[in-house]
């Protein structure tokens, strides 16, 4: 974000943009910026975003896992 003008944010699979956010702060930026209200703001919502992706992709992988799990008892029990 210190050095960006925008940021994309992708979406779990499959990949695509989720949102791009803007960094509107003129350049070049001076090191106080990444200790201001504004870049906090700007950190939050892209950690917010992220964790839901994070989230996603985890509970996707978790059900595959436990589905090919199933399938793998299932057929060594045949």
């Amino acid at each position: 974000m210190f050095l960006a003008d925008r940021v994309a944010v992708f979406s779990a699979r499959p990949g695509t943009i989720k949102e791009i956010i803007e960094i509107e702060e003129p350049h070049p930026r001076k090191p106080a910026f990444m200790t201001s209200e504004k870049f906090t703001t700007l950190r939050n919502q892209l950690y917010g975003l992220l964790h839901d992706e994070i989230r996603k992709a985890v509970i996707q992988s978790t059900a595959s896992e436990r589905d090919a799990a199933r399938k793998g008892a299932g057929g060594s029990a045949s």
